[in-house]
């Protein structure tokens, strides 16, 4: 029996959730199959039940990336979907409600999203950048610290820049010193995120 209780916005929001898209894009196809588990039927062709209806997803996926809907995800058809701050917050903030008023919705793996998020802050915290934020040195920081900090070299093309910097905002959100250097980094060195 389809679940009517969650918008189609949620929906997929939880189902790029199950399917790690905290830290990568997720492929829309993926997301619907997900999503059919999540609540079977909803997605659902009506003369043919039994087939999901990409369109639907789609348009859910469009309309989770919407401001006005909280702007949960981030990405696009062609490229996958990730999550975006907004839907890292609405999604722990889902895990830490009643489990009955969710209907048992949430089942992404709760200690992967997490555990890579605290992994990836302790690995952060051990960064040269860090040590010269923490040094009041900021002025020392080098393109260097920053390609070490996220993650990335010259070489990484675009959509995998603008993975790694979704996922270092997502987990930075966590952490307010690392918070103010991440932005002091996208500062100093604004073209490397263009």
């Amino acid at each position: 029996m389809p679940d009517h209780t969650m918008s189609n916005v949620h929906l997929v929001t939880i189902a790029i959730a199950n399917l790690g898209g905290h830290e990568t894009y997720v492929d829309t196809e993926d997301i619907a199959i997900q999503v059919n588990e999540l609540a079977p039927g909803k997605f659902s062709w009506r003369k043919y039940p039994e087939y999901i209806d990409l369109q639907v997803v789609k348009y859910a996926l469009q309309d989770a990336r919407r401001e006005r809907n909280g702007g949960l995800v981030v990405g696009g058809s062609s490229g996958g979907w990730m999550l975006s701050l907004a839907g890292m917050e609405w999604i722990n903030d889902l895990d830490t409600a009643d489990k009955d008023t969710r209907g048992g919705l949430v089942s992404y793996r709760k200690g992967s999203l997490l555990l890579s998020q605290e992994l990836e802050l302790n690995r952060l915290r051990r960064t040269e950048a860090f040590s010269l934020y923490r040094e009041n040195k900021t002025e020392e920081l080098l393109l260097i610290d920053l390609y070490k900090f996220a993650r990335i070299n010259e070489y990484f093309p675009a959509k995998t820049r603008q993975r790694r910097f979704i996922f270092i905002e997502n987990v930075v959100s966590r952490d307010a010193e690392l918070q103010d250097l991440w932005s002091i980094l996208k500062e100093r060195f604004a073209e490397e995120f263009e």
